[in-house]
């Protein structure tokens, strides 16, 4: 018999899970095998991550939003608080803009597949 899991239920859920990189609907598989490539199946539930080509463009657009969102006002807080120079600012902010997504992203897939278990739900084949 197959043990039965119990997904994510609320959006700190979905949260904690996509920070975690792991399965949103058993709470427990890896979805990542490396850093960039996710598992086709949950290894622990065996559900599917990605029925169509294409499921996971919205994690991009979360990822790009996040990104500048966090970089224009991280910039604006930093320019009122602190006497950076341009050159330093263009530094740090350029820096950010640079690794922030490589970062996120894994997460920001994660975060997209909590979203599609907390809408429709996730399922095995």
């Amino acid at each position: 018999m197959k043990e039965e899991y119990q997904g994510v239920q609320s959006f700190a859920e979905v949260f904690s899970c996509g920070m975690k990189r792991i399965c949103p609907a058993c709470k427990h598989g890896k979805m990542f095998r490396t850093y960039f490539k996710m598992n086709d199946h949950c290894p622990v539930c065996g559900v599917k991550y990605e029925r169509e080509a294409g499921e996971y463009i919205v994690a991009m657009y979360i990822n790009i939003f996040l990104t500048e969102f966090l970089f224009i006002t991280g910039y604006l807080l930093t320019n009122s608080v602190f006497a950076w120079s341009t050159g330093t600012q263009v530094a740090v902010w350029a820096t950010f803009n640079a690794l922030f997504p490589i970062w996120f992203y894994p997460r920001s897939k994660a975060l997209w597949a909590g979203g599609l278990q907390l809408g429709s739900g996730l399922y095995p084949d």
